[in-house]
Formats: C-alpha cells, sequence, structure tokens
C-alpha cells in the first residue's frame, strides 16, 4: 500500500513538472473610472477606461487611448440627475455634461456601465461652504487709516482635508479695469523680494485662525497707488479659501509621494473609491467672500507737504 502511494506521489510531481509555473492570476477586465467635481466650471467630466492584460500590452510602447466609447455615464446629486455624452477632448474620448452645477454639502452619485464590464459606482460628498469671520479690531485696520495686524477667523467643511486661504484686493483703475492683487503674508518693502504667499496646507482642524502683516497690506495698497493714481476705486477685500475633498486628498497623497521622505519603501496601494471597478471620484471647491471697501475709502502713501 505504502508503495502504492509512493509510485503515485511520483507520478504526481512529474506530471506537475510538465506545467510550467505561472505567476499571474486569471486576469478579469474592470471599469477604470475618474471624475473630479468641481463649483467652478460649468461643464463636469468623467474619463473612463479599462483595466489591460499585463501579458499582452508591452509597458514600454507606443502610449495611446484607452478611453471607451459607448458607456453609459450619470451622476446624481443635488436634487438632478445628469447623463453624460461621449466626446473627444485632444485626441482623449471622455464624457461630458456641459451644464452641471456643484452645490457645495451635497452628496453625488455616480454611476458608469459598459457592456460586459459591468457597473462601478461611488458616492463623494462636496465640501460645504466656508465662512471668514472678521474681527472688530483686523475690520478697522482694513479700513485704515492705520494698518495693524490682520487675524481672520476660518471655518472649513468637515470633510476638508486640504485647504489654502489667499485674500485679494479688488480695484478699479482709472480706466475703468477691474484689478485683484494678491496681498502676501509678510512683506518687507514695495521691492517684494522677500514674501511669502499662502501655500496649501493640511487640514488639521474645521476651524482656525490666519494670520497677515498689516505691512504687507499697507505694501500692496502703496503699490497699487503707484501704479494707477489716487484714483482708483477700492471695491473689496477678498477671501478665496480652495478646499479639496478626502477622496480627492487621498488619491493625491498616494500618487504624489511617500509620506516617510526616508524610505524606500514601495508597499501602499493605490488609492480608489470605485465599486465594481477602479479609478477615483472625488472633488474640490473654490468659494470667494468679499468685504467691501467702506465709501470714501481713500489711501494716500504719497507725503503730505
Amino acid at each position: 500500500m505504502k508503495v502504492r502511494s509512493l509510485i503515485g506521489a511520483i507520478a504526481v510531481l512529474l506530471l506537475s513538472c510538465e506545467n510550467p509555473f505561472n505567476p499571474y492570476g486569471e486576469y478579469t477586465p474592470r471599469l477604470v473610472v475618474y471624475s473630479v467635481l468641481t463649483n467652478i466650471r460649468g461643464p463636469q467630466f468623467v474619463r473612463v477606461s479599462a483595466t489591460y492584460d499585463p501579458l499582452r500590452i508591452d509597458p514600454g510602447g507606443p502610449l495611446t487611448d484607452t478611453g471607451l466609447e459607448g458607456a453609459f455615464v450619470r451622476i446624481t446629486g443635488g436634487g438632478s440627475t445628469f447623463v453624460f455624452r461621449d466626446t473627444l477632448l485632444q485626441d482623449t474620448h471622455a464624457y461630458v455634461c456641459d451644464s452641471m452645477p456643484v452645490a457645495p454639502g451635497a452628496q453625488y452619485s455616480l454611476e458608469v456601465s459598459k457592456d460586459s464590464l459591468g457597473l462601478a459606482q461611488s458616492s463623494i460628498v462636496i465640501p460645504s461652504a466656508p465662512s471668514i469671520v472678521v474681527p472688530r479690531g483686523t475690520a478697522s485696520a482694513l479700513d485704515g487709516p492705520s494698518f495693524g495686524f490682520l487675524a481672520f477667523s476660518v471655518g472649513l467643511s468637515a470633510n476638508t482635508r486640504r485647504h489654502r486661504v489667499r485674500m485679494f484686493i479688488e480695484f478699479d483703475s482709472p480706466d475703468s479695469v477691474r484689478h485683484r492683487w494678491e496681498v502676501p503674508f509678510d512683506a518687507v518693502d514695495t521691492s517684494l523680494f522677500f514674501i511669502t504667499y499662502p501655500d496649501f496646507q493640511y487640514t488639521t482642524a474645521s476651524a482656525f485662525e490666519i494670520k497677515y502683516s498689516g505691512r504687507s497690506y499697507e505694501i500692496m495698497l502703496t503699490k497699487i497707488v503707484y501704479r494707477y493714481t489716487t484714483a482708483v476705486k477700492w471695491r473689496n477685500v477678498v477671501f478665496e479659501v480652495f478646499q479639496v475633498g478626502e477622496p480627492l486628498e487621498n488619491y493625491s497623497s498616494v500618487a504624489n509621494g511617500f509620506k516617510d521622505e526616508l524610505s524606500l519603501r514601495a508597499d501602499e496601494p493605490d488609492y480608489s473609491n470605485i465599486s465594481g471597478g477602479f479609478g477615483l471620484f472625488g472633488a474640490y471647491t473654490v468659494t470667494e467672500i468679499a468685504r467691501p471697501f467702506p465709501p470714501g475709502f481713500f489711501f494716500n502713501p504719497y507725503p503730505s507737504h
């Protein structure tokens, strides 16, 4: 009995050696979907493609458009349903909805289907509208005549993961052209050789305070008057709040670098929030909050005689 078992084991071993080892599993094609919604444009876009069999594609070969035609693409949210049409953007197939407003704080659901590739879907919540609170002391500093320290309270959406807050001076030049100049965090003089502008920051709290140098604000007013004279019409101090939602931040952080700068490990998987496929469905918003200059606001940096 033992001899028969041994002979059987040897036969199985010999037969198995005739089949070469294959490290690849069974390939199943899946949909790949990318779409980033935003409130700063009317049209919205969805990119639809499919995975490929690595045994049949040469990664070092010529790059070709892998966009899929004939897919069904629909986004529902904000009380409306939007069906996207197939189009060609710079030799790349994509799906577009020419007019789709994106409402801050609303939930949007994406559905994509294509023949045997099945259904891919995802849902996101758009960052809600931010808030800017200007304390009384800062309001006095903005309106002059003294330009002291400028501090503002900022409120962000609970699902914002990265943000940037910028401040602009909006005015009309004497020829009635509207201009907008950004105010740096800090500036030494009107040469603007040593300045710092706001950059994107990872959001650790939904409410915080930002501080500007009153001197940099005064310098920008001075540069405007030097260029356009005191005949400018001062319109608004405009705060621009850029909010990046969680899925887009997660995808960007994985795609653009390691969290540990001293490590060479690359064992972090690609990010995807697409059910039934791969890819990204994300969003960002840009909100402007304007604070008008008081009527009759006048600034003259020239010394009086």
